[in-house]
């Protein structure tokens, strides 16, 4: 049995990766900065606890404070599903939507991942996947979001770059297209769009093939998600 933390559990895509790691016999704990709206007899099924990782020092007390109580319990991987997703109402070309997007889908993971590994809260071999996306490129319609979905991609090669032979720890970034979530919904999209919308629970499976598949992988970007 491995021990995985999810971050971002309380629906879609994390939701989906909590339920399938835990129906593999391994232990999870998500946390989300709210609760999940699922029935009780599915809530029970993991580990679950409250933290808005964009509050940063609210984040390091919580690594912090789980290393007191739970020294011994280190992650075998950590997903980072959490994410603000773009609207597209013009507003992302304001300075202070670019510092929102960055806070929360770039400076958040820095800030926990870095956290995490400083208490000695990951397994020598931990793998950790990253969400990013293939607007991370460039796009018109939400540059805050794909700005900072490109950063976080800059931050996990650098990582890498610097990453010492000897650390067998793995990171990773899935690109898994358009995940149908509550904050996602379906959509119509243009003719021929080769990032079609896909079910949560598909894209888990890609999440976890991935953190079983990270030998000899570091710092690469997988696209899973064209047609």
């Amino acid at each position: 049995m491995k021990r995985y933390l999810v971050v971002g559990a309380s629906q879609g895509l994390g939701f989906a990766v909590c339920k399938r790691l835990h129906e593999l016999g391994n232990e999870v704990l998500g946390i989300s900065r709210t609760l999940p709206k699922v029935t009780c007899a599915e809530y029970v099924m993991w580990q679950h606890e409250l933290l808005d990782v964009s509050d940063l020092d609210k984040t390091s007390e919580w690594v912090a404070a789980r290393y007191e109580t739970h020294p011994n319990e280190v992650f075998d991987g950590v997903v980072f599903c959490h994410a603000k997703h773009g609207d597209k109402d013009g507003n992302q070309w304001k300075p202070s939507e670019w510092q929102n997007y960055f806070l929360v889908n770039c400076t958040s993971v820095v800030s926990m991942y870095s956290s995490l590994d400083e208490w000695g809260q990951l397994t020598d071999d931990c793998n950790t996947v990253l969400l990013g996306s293939f607007l991370q490129n460039g796009s018109a319609n939400q540059p805050a979001y794909a700005a900072s979905k490109s950063a976080l991609w800059a931050w996990m090669r650098s990582y890498t770059m610097v990453q010492p032979a000897s650390d067998n720890k793995a990171i990773n970034m899935l690109w898994p297209a358009r995940v149908s979530t509550p904050s996602n919904p379906l959509r119509d999209l243009p003719p021929k769009d080769p990032n079609f919308f896909r079910p949560p629970e598909e894209v888990a499976s890609e999440v976890i093939h991935l953190l079983d598949n990270a030998i000899d992988r570091r710092g690469t970007t997988v696209d899973v998600g064209r047609n």
